[in-house]
This record gives C-alpha cells, structure tokens and sequence, in this order.
C-alpha cells in the first residue's frame, strides 16, 4: 500500500520540501496544533494517481498544484501508527496516520516519515 503525501512548498509558516537535497522535510509530517490535528491526511494510492493528488481539491486556490510524495504503509506501521482509510465527501482516496506517538514523539515521527518519503512532484508547474 503505497500513501501519496501532498504538501505546498510554504506552508507561511515553514518550508515542507527542501530544493536543494530533493526531500521533504520533518515539517511536513508534524500535526498542525493550530487545527487540532489528530492524525496526518495523506491520499491512498489504489483510488488516485499521484498527478490528481498534485491538484490542490480547495476551490478557494483555484487548482493550484501541490508538492507530491509517495511513502509506504509499512513504514509507520513499522513504528507503531496505524494507516486508515478514511474517505471524506468529495475524497474517496483519503486515508489517515494516526498514533499516540504522533503526539508524544512527534519529532522522532516526523523525522523517520520524511526519511521514507520518496519525492514524486516537485514542480508546481506541471502541464
């Protein structure tokens, strides 16, 4: 089960994808406090391609392209999280990471996950 990761290059608060070494960084795999997150949205593999998930699905940004990752399954189940399916209106692929240690290692979490992740998209100026 492969999971596509989207992010934007600049979230305004901290850089998720760093050019210069082809990764994304730790940042992207951290739980946003100011929105409560519980768990980290990515997008499962078998219902979308990693072209659909690069297009940004809030009408508020009119299509804009987001920055794309593919990570494992295994590779947070292999640190104790737990990958879901959870499909939202209008997201059938939609599956969530969740895991007390998201919460109580979040660093240590986030670090090992960017690790993994294997860039896709990196240009937001696909065709």
């Amino acid at each position: 089960m492969n999971l596509f990761l989207t992010v934007t290059i600049f979230t305004g608060e901290f850089y998720q994808y760093n050019r210069t070494t082809g990764k994304f960084v730790a940042a992207a795999f951290t739980l946003r406090k100011k929105k409560r997150e519980k768990a980290l949205s990515v997008n499962w593999s078998k219902y979308i391609t990693a072209e659909e998930t690069s297009v940004d699905p809030n009408p508020l940004y009119l299509g804009r392209r987001l920055y794309v990752g593919a990570l494992q399954a295994k590779v947070p189940r292999k640190h104790g999280l737990t990958v879901v399916h959870t499909p939202k209106e209008k997201n059938d692929p939609h599956s969530s990471i969740k895991g007390k240690k998201l919460i109580d290692s979040p660093f240590e979490m986030a670090e090992i996950l960017a690790k993994n992740c294997r860039p896709l998209i990196t240009s937001t100026h696909l065709k």
